[in-house]
């Protein structure tokens, strides 16, 4: 027996499409920031000691009684290029870029994070 799809089928699944599309590109979009727009804060032991446009390229060097790290930001990524810890995986991890991004160093309790210049950090979920 063969089904034959009705209008009515054809509008709920275009409708049901057309509203998967819309909330994939809110929440996809949420994400992306423009470096005009965004700030890199830097902080150590969960305290707050810089903040840096992701806009402005520059390299800071960051000397601590935790450990040594500098952090380098280039056409508006920014990133770890050097620490003192023995794991080194804050130099392997990818740079940060779009909003909500972050490389921390561990065993120097450093960290680097991008956020919005807007100041909304609201996720999908939360609103």
């Amino acid at each position: 027996m063969k089904m034959k799809i009705k209008i009515g089928d054809m509008v709920i699944i275009a409708f049901v499409l057309m509203v998967t599309v819309i909330v994939y590109g809110v929440n996809v979009g949420r994400h992306f920031v423009s470096a005009d727009s965004a700030v890199v804060v830097v902080s150590v032991n969960g305290e707050v000691i810089d903040r840096h446009d992701l806009s402005e390229d520059c390299v800071k060097v960051y000397d601590t009684d935790h450990g040594h790290n500098i952090l380098e930001i280039h056409n508006g990524k920014a990133y770890i290029s050097e620490a003192d810890c023995q794991d080194q995986i804050c130099i392997l991890t990818r740079e940060a870029e779009m909003n909500g991004d972050a490389v921390i160093c561990l065993p120097n309790l450093f960290s680097l994070e991008v956020i919005s210049g807007e100041g909304d950090r609201a996720d999908a979920v939360s609103q």
